[in-house]
């Protein structure tokens, strides 16, 4: 392309290009020297024309300059760098004895989720296949002794989460595989691997490549996190910006935004499923609704099943097995609803998804963007409908910014609540938030009255009233902070939560780990070895959402030990570690951890109760 159509290009697309160089976009596949058998499978696919991101990004990274990729979801940010890396692969092989068994890999693809690892590692499928190449992809929750046993047969592509790259790095003694032949990287959707606290592991694994690797690093979006990223891991990068570099929903999506009141949501979804039961797109299309909580979810899947739609589930709590045969189903077109929490909202590519339901509103701006991103791709046409209640005034100044960012009119009603949530803001009656939040511990007096009542019928006692000189009060306040360490303690006279166990610790240290490599600046230990096992279970159900919500990391560590019994010499007992670099996060992550245990402490209790009752004196038992 000459000077004057790459600014026409450029403006048509609007796109935003840094230090390209001579690099040129291009027009065509066929302009790019790739293989007569690359081209053949194009051709298999169908992919004729290049999207905006693939003309500029794929000649920039076959150039072999470290790029910066941002695009709207469903942009085609796959193929941009699945092409570079196929080529890269194959150009690369003679200088490797291909004969050996073990070969080590020469591009690695990191990716935040389970879901987005399997989706790019079934489009490498075909070129692996077609060029005699190998790829292995590994994620968790499923079985890694395969994924270890396909690693020692050897592979030149891996396509991984970075928790369970870490862990296969390190099993055997690190003579599974290793990574310092990796000369091609790619980090796809870098800014939520971070939400999620992924950090530590990414920079562990960026350390163990080769120091004269190619790095891509792309994105939906382009927050402040992915520009320090880039300063650290990227060399004199080529910055691609499709669509203004802020978080865009697609042109091809018809947003649908309505003020409903939380009791009649569900109502409100039956209407547009009995719409969508009864049009034409019945037979070929499907739904995807998301849910702000597994327990909401597993919630409206049993409500929509009752009502007579055929439907699946997936979440974080799920069976890494179960997620993947409803997301199977779902793409086969055996069943056309699937509700999901956020875990599906990056990265899934659904054939003949026509609409995104939000019944609950997301949290945060890149999290509305990511959702409805799930339709209305590859030039396809899409709605997205997004349920907001009157209290949920902060989603809806994030919802309204979206909208207005894609030349979108802003609801009345909606605008309303945005502005009246600009006026709280401005009063320091609220904080604007950046990144994905959670809820708090607004529901945790609630919780606490529940469990002493239960506590009382259990022991055949009558309820007591209220009473200040009987019983103090235990109203929820913030955490409060000290310079020798943050104690998550909501109790405005000390006490210690009634529901909780004595010696249970929630206190925030300011320094590393001691004896930790790479810890980060702040962490809390918090003992759970002598909770219940169907709090811990409860618990450990959690940790996906708390992580996302605060971007945190935690570990399991120590051994279990019955009661009054002490841990083996050298063991501790066990215990979780929440940590971060940021303090704020991890006083907010724990505050959501001693919420999830007092939570988990009441089931069990209510639990005890159903048992009492089914044996109540005078009845026989056997």
């Amino acid at each position: 392309l000459t000077e004057d159509e790459i600014k026409e290009f450029a403006l048509t697309n609007q796109i935003t290009i840094k230090s390209m160089g001579n690099v040129r976009p291009i027009n065509r596949f066929d302009q790019l020297g790739l293989t007569s058998t690359i081209m053949e499978i194009l051709n298999e696919l169908n992919f004729i024309n290049p999207t905006p991101i693939q003309k500029i990004a794929t000649p920039a990274i076959m150039s072999g300059q470290d790029i910066i990729g941002v695009a709207k979801t469903g942009s085609g940010k796959t193929l941009a760098f699945i092409l570079p890396a196929m080529r890269h692969i194959v150009a690369n092989l003679p200088q490797k004895n291909i004969k050996k068994t073990n070969q080590t890999p020469i591009a690695l693809i990191l990716t935040p989720t389970r879901e987005l690892a399997l989706q790019i590692f079934k489009d490498c499928k075909l070129f692996l296949k077609n060029l005699n190449l190998r790829g292995v992809c590994c994620y968790g929750g499923s079985n890694i002794s395969s994924q270890i046993a396909e690693l020692k047969r050897g592979a030149e592509l891996i396509v991984s989460t970075p928790g369970r790259l870490i862990d296969l790095l390190t099993s055997n003694g690190g003579r599974v595989t290793n990574l310092s032949e990796v000369s091609f990287l790619v980090l796809d959707e870098a800014d939520r691997m971070f939400d999620m606290g992924f950090e530590p592991q990414i920079m562990k694994i960026i350390k163990s490549t080769r120091e004269d690797k190619q790095t891509c690093l792309f994105s939906a979006t382009f927050a402040k996190k992915i520009e320090i990223l880039a300063r650290k891991i990227l060399h004199h990068p080529v910055e691609i910006v499709v669509g203004g570099g802020r978080s865009i929903v697609s042109d091809t999506i018809t947003q649908r935004v309505l003020l409903v009141k939380q009791e009649e949501k569900f109502w409100k979804l039956l209407k547009i499923l009995g719409d969508f039961m009864n049009s034409e797109l019945n037979n070929t299309k499907k739904i995807l609704i998301f849910c702000s909580t597994q327990e909401r979810c597993d919630q409206l899947l049993k409500q929509v099943l009752e009502k007579g739609y055929s439907c699946l589930s997936i979440h974080g709590g799920k069976e890494q097995v179960d997620r993947d045969g409803a997301i199977q189903d779902f793409k086969n077109g055996n069943v056309s609803i699937l509700i999901a929490t956020s875990v599906a909202a990056r990265g899934l590519d659904v054939k003949d998804l026509s609409i995104v339901i939000n019944y609950d509103a997301p949290n945060h701006l890149e999290d509305y963007v990511h959702r409805v991103g799930r339709t209305g791709r590859a030039g396809q046409l899409g709605i997205a409908y997004t349920f907001v209640t009157p209290e949920e005034d902060r989603s809806a100044n994030d919802i309204s910014k979206a909208l207005i960012m894609s030349k979108n009119v802003v609801p009345k009603e909606i605008d309303d609540l945005a502005k009246a949530f600009k006026e709280k803001a401005k009063e320091g009656k609220v904080k604007y938030s950046f990144g994905f939040g959670g809820k708090g511990l607004e529901k945790l007096d609630e919780i606490r009255q529940n469990t002493k009542k239960l506590e009382r019928k259990l022991h055949g006692e009558e309820d007591l009233p209220d009473n200040s000189q009987q019983e103090k009060s235990t109203a929820v306040s913030t955490p409060k902070v000290t310079n020798e360490g943050s104690h998550v303690d909501n109790n405005d006279n000390g006490e210690h939560d009634s529901s909780l166990p004595s010696d249970l610790d929630f206190e925030v240290i300011d320094g590393p780990i001691p004896n930790k490599l790479d810890s980060s600046q702040f962490h809390c230990k918090i003992p759970i070895n002598d909770l219940p096992q169907k709090v811990r279970v409860l618990l450990s159900q959690e940790y996906p959402s708390i992580i996302e919500a605060t971007s945190v990391s935690i570990t399991t560590k120590g051994t279990f030990v019955a009661p009054d019994t002490s841990p083996p010499d050298g063991e501790e007992k066990l215990h979780i570690i929440v940590e971060s670099d940021n303090k704020m996060d991890v006083i907010h992550a724990v505050s959501l951890i001693k919420e999830s245990i007092i939570s988990g402490i009441k089931e069990n209790e209510e639990e005890e109760v159903r048992r009492s009752k089914q044996h109540a004196p005078g009845r026989y038992t056997v």
